[in-house]
């Protein structure tokens, strides 16, 4: 008789691993299926909020690459920097990140293990693997990441615009140890997109985002910039991956089964991080398994917690890469803006705060243009 789990989950990145931790913190059954094998790149910038690891009661000292204590804001060659003396912004590696929260979790955990046929019924779902096995669980959990095919075949495509990206890990010693601390979000080389530079223990997470999702010569504009800013990008590996950037509200989920994490869209739309809403969506999908929870009860709940806040960032998003020099002239106007993204960066307020005071800032920006015209 096939055994029943209280969730089966299928993906262990940080939606996956973190549902998992969770759940087995509260005495349940889980197993874990990962189709590729453990440990595994993953694409990744590796930005995380100091505060989501807090959610976690053991230390992830271990596995941080490096501590952010400056940000720079830059188009071209205009800059705008912003110290970070309480370091509130870590960088990660996914291959060890994702494997310390995982080791953490009372799971059951399968690599090489694809889901090749999903069953869901009343009070059970059962999955076949491609090895033919069969599992069944009280919930089957979806944190297949951006590229995962299963949420499509249930007829759960989340509502998610797939934006490209392209990035590349840079080893430090071809661009220089000043980089150590500091992360660059550098906007103007790609309208409608950024590039970033973040700092790695030994190495630079470089990497390029198109939000209008067009067919552009990313590497040739990433290339360009990096050589501009002094980092050499010889003998580098380019590794391109969709970024399914929150688009609107929309189901996480029926019956028994839910979306997690990327696989749900729950990626920021201005900035495309989406580690913190990952581990946070993983804490909520847990605790609905914990309370026997519908689909549109755990909706409800993600929405609320992330969703609006997702959904500023979207309707902020939209202005900035539609008129992106006027929107980066407002925001570096004085250290409001400035303060106001690296506090949401550091998870100490959110894009609903800043969408109260957005208004405030563009009239002080125009009234400063007309009085110097004056």
């Amino acid at each position: 008789m096939t055994p029943l789990w209280d969730a089966v989950i299928v993906g262990a990145g940080p939606a996956g691993a973190s549902a998992a931790h969770f759940l087995g913190e509260m005495g349940l059954r889980v197993l874990v299926l990962e189709r590729e094998s453990l440990p595994r790149d993953k694409p990744c910038g590796g930005a995380v909020p100091r505060s989501a690891l807090a959610r976690f009661p053991f230390d992830f000292g271990p596995v941080i690459e490096d501590a952010v204590t400056l940000v720079r804001y830059a188009w071209l060659g205009e800059e705008v920097a912003v110290p970070l003396p309480d370091a509130p912004v870590l960088m990660v590696r996914r291959r060890e990140f994702d494997m310390h929260i995982l080791a953490h979790a009372r799971a059951e955990v399968r690599d090489r293990t694809a889901v090749s046929e999903v069953r869901a019924e009343e009070d059970v779902v059962s999955v076949r693997t491609a090895d033919g096995a069969t599992h069944a669980g009280r919930y089957l959990l979806v944190c297949e990441g951006s590229t995962g095919a299963l949420a499509a075949g249930l007829g759960l495509g989340s509502r998610r615009a797939a934006t490209p990206t392209l990035q590349a890990e840079v080893p430090m010693s071809q661009a220089g140890s000043h980089w150590r601390g500091t992360a660059l979000f550098q906007f103007g080389a790609l309208p409608g997109g950024y590039i970033w530079v973040f700092p790695r223990r030994e190495s630079l997470s470089v990497g390029i985002v198109d939000f209008r999702r067009g067919r552009r010569p990313l590497r040739r504009v990433l290339e360009a910039e990096l050589a501009r800013l002094g980092i050499g990008a010889d003998g580098v590996r380019w590794r391109g991956h969709p970024l399914p950037v929150f688009a609107g509200r929309h189901p996480l989920g029926r019956g028994r089964v839910l979306l997690l994490g990327d696989a749900a869209g729950l990626v920021d739309p201005l900035l495309g991080e989406g580690i913190r809403y990952a581990i946070r969506s993983g804490q909520l999908a847990a605790d609905a398994v914990g309370h026997n929870l519908s689909a549109a009860e755990y909706t409800r709940r993600v929405m609320g917690d992330m969703g609006r806040s997702l959904q500023r960032a979207r309707e902020i998003a939209g202005l900035f890469y539609r008129v992106p020099r006027l929107a980066y002239s407002i925001a570096t106007q004085d250290e409001r803006g400035t303060r106001w993204m690296t506090d949401v960066l550091a998870e100490r307020s959110d894009y609903c705060d800043m969408s109260h005071r957005l208004p405030r800032l563009v009239a002080d920006y125009f009234r400063r243009r007309i009085g110097g015209k004056g």
